[in-house]
């Protein structure tokens, strides 16, 4: 489950399209019509799941890889999102957030098996 992060500059560079796409499918903007091609142009809660990649607990372990992705999503909606600890537990266990950890993890599975 490794994401494009090694080698030269266009490695990294697909790599951080990868990501933007990743999160913009885990996180899409409100503007279904507006293209995403930018860290800019991500919806505010994708661009705090980009920022957690390399903050999140456990990040250290699992950096560069599309688990360390799936991992920066589950943080963000079992620890962040939500007005308080109990509709942020309600949603990341049985809600909306639930159903975006598991979309998380099947198109990180899909996005793997591209690359």
């Amino acid at each position: 489950m490794m994401f494009l992060c090694t080698g030269n500059n266009a490695d990294l560079i697909l790599c951080i399209f990868a990501i933007i796409e990743f999160m913009n499918n885990v996180f899409p903007i409100a503007d279904k019509q507006k293209e995403v091609k930018s860290y800019e142009d991500l919806s505010r809660t994708a661009k705090r799941a980009f920022d957690v990649l390399e903050t999140q607990p456990g990040a250290d372990f699992a950096m560069g890889t599309w688990w360390n992705a799936i991992n920066a999503v589950t943080y963000l909606t079992d620890h962040e999102l939500g007005r308080n600890s109990d509709t942020r537990m309600q949603s990341a266990w049985f809600g909306y957030n639930q159903g975006r950890k598991v979309k998380a993890m099947n198109l990180a599975i899909e996005m793997a098996e591209v690359a």
